[in-house]
């Protein structure tokens, strides 16, 4: 998920104190099976520390609950996951609570095919069992050096797509991620395809294959972790079938109002349809989803960056900086590359000032890893860019180049490259030219809380950052919460960057139970929806995963 940052090792406490006495915080390693199909319910086994006294449970967005049975085992529980038949597919974060805290966040998947767990042993070719299609199969590798498998009987001609979710729904082996590694074999047990996971942050370590069978026959589909390690925090989900994916898309942005095609890329289904998420409308630069449809199928979601500069297409020439494409400014440059050849464009700048060239391709979900360099009318290189700025990419992102600078009047010209010279519809890019955006970005941390019944006081830090246009005061407000909730000194000063909130919830504003706040900030020119910051251990280092909301729990008085 494009949401893991490094930072400097921090204490995750596991014990917290009330009036003296010690009581453990409920902590979930895993849920098996990580999901559902829609119209489905299905009992899942939770497994963590501190869960006997379980009561509550919030799953993030509608259609979708999960009800714990009764049981006073402290390291497995038991649940009712039932989804209604027009929940929304993906990922949806879910969050247990005692009476008194709230748990860390797990990962379910809602899937829209059939599904079956698995039956151990299933690690031999003669162990494996034979599964209609379309199919999602639950797997656990949590037997020694584990590998587990599944027949599929396929056609010549099909075009099948095997898409994994495991560290996309959180699976640890030990106490580090679950790499996946997947393999296809014909029936003699030759591989006919693998897959590790992919280069970019969409999948990561989930692996994602177009498979087209070179003949009609069964086939076995192998999962394991690269390593081949085994924990019962081990849990995936393999999806199998003659399903819509979208590898990439071209476009992979436009201009805010505009109709755009936009074309799959490396589709697993000829006829889709697009279907666009909301945007923000009060930004001028936002990220949207995007997915596809056929029938009564939806694709996954891609990243979708919506902007005010015109588009520009620059699929076609530029290969030199004599042939350099002009353009004028402000401009977002759609695009992408011809194995080892880049793309020249050229400007004018009639008045001295500041510009910002701005890469996207990372933070939108493709593979390709953008080199910016900016040359003067007489061919002399004086800036470059490879990686964003700051330890989670500054102002671009990850592996997203940005580049600021004062230009002179005359002409310029920018070399826009994959830096592994790597091409294709599968690499695509959009790049920004102009004076930039009014942005916010924020956070804000601890993101669970506890208060009685009667009432209380809430204190999170906000962390906002103004990026590029963005200028003033930043105003901390709470979205569509409940009445008896309001936010005091929730003001970050122009120059600062940061503030302690504090969220006053009257009597009785909230029942007892677990609830989600959400919290958005605000400048006089731009304005963004805050996400919560949940630190957690891996091999020995804290990250911070990105969550949804502030999320309270109410206890009885």
């Amino acid at each position: 998920m494009r949401i893991l940052r490094l930072l400097k090792l921090l204490s995750i406490g596991m014990l917290v104190t009330h009036v003296g006495v010690v009581f453990a915080v409920p902590r979930i390693t895993s849920i098996f099976p990580a999901g559902a199909m829609r119209g489905k319910s299905v009992e899942v086994t939770i497994q963590g520390t501190g869960l006997k006294d379980l009561r509550h449970v919030l799953v993030q967005g509608n259609g979708v609950q999960l009800s714990l049975m009764p049981g006073t085992d402290d390291t497995s529980r038991k649940a009712m996951l039932t989804v209604a038949s027009d929940a929304a597919p993906g990922r949806r974060e879910v969050r247990f609570a005692d009476e008194r805290d709230a748990s860390n966040v797990r990962i379910i998947s809602i899937g829209q095919v059939p599904e079956v767990n698995e039956v151990e042993p299933n690690n031999t070719p003669d162990k494996v069992s034979l599964q209609p299609l379309p199919i999602c199969f639950n797997g656990r590798l949590s037997e020694g050096s584990d590998r587990d498998g599944f027949k599929v009987r396929l056609r010549k001609g099909q075009v099948v797509l095997i898409e994994v979710e495991g560290l996309r729904v959180l699976a640890n082996i030990y106490e580090s991620w679950l790499k996946g590694f997947l393999e296809v074999t014909d029936a003699s047990g030759q591989p006919l395809a693998t897959n590790q996971g992919t280069v970019d942050d969409y999948y990561r370590w989930d692996p994602v294959l177009r498979f087209d069978p070179p003949a009609d026959g069964e086939y076995t589909i192998w999962f394991r972790d690269l390593n081949w390690r085994s924990d019962t925090k081990g849990v995936y989900r393999v999806t199998v079938g003659e399903l819509p994916h979208a590898f990439a898309t071209f476009p992979i942005g436009a201009q805010r109002g505009a109709k755009v095609t936009v074309e799959p890329v490396g589709a697993t289904v000829s006829t889709l349809t697009a279907v666009f998420g909301p945007v923000n409308p009060d930004v001028t630069l936002g990220i949207s989803d995007l997915m596809f449809t056929t029938g009564a199928f939806e694709s996954n979601r891609r990243p979708f960056l919506w902007t005010k500069e015109p588009s520009a297409d620059v699929t076609a020439g530029g290969l030199t900086r004599e042939t350099a494409i002009p353009v004028q400014l402000p401009v977002a440059l759609d695009g992408w590359f011809e194995p080892g050849k880049p793309r020249w464009i050229s400007f004018d700048v009639t008045d001295k000032g500041w510009q910002h060239i701005n890469g996207f391709a990372w933070r939108l979900g493709v593979p390709t890893d953008l080199e910016l360099k900016v040359y003067d009318k007489a061919g002399n290189l004086v800036q470059e860019a490879d990686d964003g700025r700051g330890s989670s990419g500054g102002q671009a992102g990850g592996r997203d180049p940005f580049i600021a600078r004062e230009f002179t009047p005359g002409k310029w010209f920018v070399r826009i490259r994959d830096v592994d010279d790597r091409g294709g519809k599968g690499f695509p890019f959009r790049v920004l030219l102009g004076q930039g955006h009014a942005q916010l970005r924020g956070t804000f941390a601890p993101d669970t809380a506890g208060i009685p019944l009667s009432g209380g006081d809430i204190t999170t830090t906000v962390k906002c950052e103004r990026i590029d246009l963005a200028r003033g005061d930043i105003q901390v407000e709470l979205i569509d919460a409940p009445a008896g909730i309001t936010v005091v000194n929730g003001t970050i000063a122009t120059g600062k960057t940061e503030a302690a909130i504090t969220i006053k919830v009257s009597a009785g504003a909230l029942p007892v139970g677990l609830h989600r706040i959400r919290i958005r900030a605000r400048c006089e020119n731009a304005s963004i929806t805050l996400v919560g910051n949940e630190t957690y251990n891996n091999q020995g280092t804290a990250y911070q995963r990105e969550t949804d909301g502030l999320i309270v729990v109410v206890r009885p008085n």
